[in-house]
């Protein structure tokens, strides 16, 4: 039975208690659908206090963060991309997860952050939130996902409790990049 977000269905209307996750993917392209994921991570924060004066406590022992092996290796143009910032090459990511091993370890990462912060089964509570990440990333790993065959990306984070995916790009009045449409906040 899928343990599901319990916000949707407790009435709640605060956020303390809930874990937040910080999401980010490094790429070897910029189309959601062809691109392989070549660095994943995940950092959770935890809500304690009240609406008015919430605190964050960083989790870090519950943090992902991954180098993963692509399906196919990178282009040269990918490797020129990723140069300037201390470069990705194949040879890096031989010998690391696939991508279907790493979304299993972010599932359980995100299941254990919201049993430390005292959330029990049908009572999960967990918000994702990123860079661009409703247009890009969420795509990138359900569509990552697809290629192996494996349970769905959405799917594993339904059952592990996330609520929803806010993306920090709607949070701006306008684009930080002008031809990248506001998205709201995805349904997971």
């Amino acid at each position: 039975m899928p343990i599901m977000c319990a916000a949707r269905h407790s009435g709640r209307s605060t956020l303390a208690e809930d874990v937040i996750g910080v999401i980010d993917t490094e790429t070897d392209n910029v189309n959601a659908y062809t691109a392989r994921v070549i660095d994943f991570s995940l950092k959770f924060l935890r809500i304690a206090g009240s609406a008015r004066a919430p605190t964050l406590t960083a989790m870090p022992e519950h943090d992902v963060e991954s180098l993963v092996k692509p399906d196919i290796p990178m282009s040269e143009e990918a490797v020129a991309f990723h140069a300037s910032g201390g470069g990705y090459t194949d040879a890096m990511l031989e010998d690391k997860p696939g991508l279907a091993n790493v979304a299993s370890q972010a599932a359980k990462a995100i299941l254990a952050a919201s049993t430390a912060a005292g959330q029990q089964a049908g009572e999960r509570r967990v918000w994702l939130f990123g860079m661009n990440s409703n247009s890009y990333d969420m795509r990138l790993l359900e569509f990552g996902m697809q290629r192996f065959g494996s349970q769905s990306w959405s799917g594993q984070l339904r059952e592990s409790g996330v609520c929803g995916v806010i993306d920090l790009m709607t949070l701006v009045k306008k684009p930080i990049i002008e031809k990248l449409p506001t998205l709201s906040a995805a349904k997971v």
